[in-house]
């Protein structure tokens, strides 16, 4: 389980999401050896040199792949990466097709968003079952991947709004995936993201992150003492 978050702003799109793994790095496969040997590491896929950044959810071997061959599309292909990914997917062996996400960045001039998912949930006999499907789309705002029911997506739905600069939302997106941890602790932890703009894709650095998160637990704290100092008295109460 994961969170992963992508908005686009005024500006560009940030990406953000944790670093919990489950699995430790000998068993993750080939496709994320380059993570930290522990709990924490990286879910990102990411070419800078192209423009290309790819948040993986899910079954993390069949995310990985999918993200490590979609870095080798061609740039013509970049442009609607949908059918690509879909053709990636269709090559999976049988027991690579587990249920994955990936949430794509194309960075230009106006960078593009777009969210892919292996699965999808179908009603049979009353009961709702995970398919095989490949499929995805274009976002024109807001898509996550992963924990999909975690209540600090509660953030996004109050008050995302893509006017807002690329600026404001990192701290926003740092918030979204702080709490995130908060409601599920044992799937969820920590953070990293990078910013793809007009300069480029740029992951940001530790001590950035610390004060991210440092801030979000504040402000986290600041609003429930909000309610714990609400002093006012009601009728009858």
């Amino acid at each position: 389980m994961t969170l992963q978050v992508a908005m686009k702003g005024n500006g560009g799109i940030v990406l953000a999401g944790d670093l919990r793994w489950s699995l430790p790095l000998q068993l993750r496969g080939e496709y994320w050896k380059e993570g930290k040997n522990g709990r924490e590491s990286t879910k990102f896929k990411i070419d800078c040199d192209r423009g290309i950044a790819i948040a993986c959810a899910g079954d993390m071997g069949t995310a990985g792949h999918i993200a490590v061959e979609a870095l080798k599309m061609g740039d013509a292909a970049a442009v609607n990466p949908i059918p690509s990914l879909k053709e990636i997917a269709k090559r999976l062996k049988a027991w690579e097709r587990n249920d994955a996400e990936c949430l794509m960045v194309v960075n230009g001039e106006r960078p593009r968003l777009f969210s892919f998912s292996t699965m999808r949930t179908v009603i049979r006999r009353n009961q709702p079952i995970r398919e095989w499907s490949p499929d995805g789309r274009q976002e024109m705002a807001f898509a996550s991947a992963g924990d999909s029911q975690n209540a600090a997506l509660f953030w996004v739905e109050k008050y995302y709004d893509k006017r807002i600069k690329i600026q404001q939302l990192v701290p926003f997106a740092a918030h979204i995936i702080h709490c995130a941890e908060k409601f599920n602790p044992a799937w969820i932890r920590g953070l990293e993201m990078v910013v793809c703009d007009s300069s480029g894709i740029r992951y940001l650095p530790e001590n950035v992150i610390e004060q991210l998160m440092q801030r979000a637990e504040e402000l986290d704290q600041s609003i429930g003492s909000l309610f714990r100092g609400y002093q006012e008295t009601w009728p009858n109460l």
